[in-house]
């Protein structure tokens, strides 16, 4: 078992800025947690990426705890639920991976924190080396870069 290479995330609620051009813009926020590293460096991800929750066809699926759920508010409830913490413990992001945010689900799949995707863990090396997935890197580090923590 892989030891964490996080420390504890702070959370945080970003709202996207208007373009002066736009009409009409609709405005969700989203939120985002702050990872610190081991290494101190900061990444920030959606809140729903970093607890493993999909969005499949109007409905979310949590990976870490393979629970489908119907709306907003139970999977709200299921992030903060005891049984999804303690199953996040036990699928700790992989210290060989660390800036990558993976964590080994089962024992042929990892979950990319930073993509929101199941990935096989036969191409994991190809997925973080693929454009996408550096693009992602690069946002999380950007957006590190002009975060402001609630707490």
């Amino acid at each position: 078992m892989s030891l964490p290479p996080l420390r504890q995330p702070k959370h945080f609620q970003y709202k996207p800025l208007e373009h002066p051009k736009q009409k009409e813009v609709t405005k969700t926020p989203v939120d985002y947690v702050i990872v610190t590293l081991k290494s101190d460096s900061k990444l920030v991800v959606a809140s729903d990426a970093y607890h493993g929750i999909l969005t499949v066809g109007g409905m979310f699926k949590c990976v870490v705890c393979d629970v489908s759920m119907e709306n907003m508010n139970i999977k709200d409830l299921h992030k903060l639920s005891p049984q999804h913490k303690k199953k996040l413990m036990e699928c700790p992001h992989l210290e060989d991976f660390s800036i990558h945010l993976l964590r080994q689900i089962n024992p042929d799949n990892y979950y990319c924190t930073i993509c929101n995707v199941v990935v096989s863990k036969y191409i994991t090396v190809r997925h973080v080396s693929t454009e996408a997935h550096k693009e992602e890197l690069n946002k999380a580090k950007n957006r590190a870069a002009f975060y402001k923590s609630v707490d």
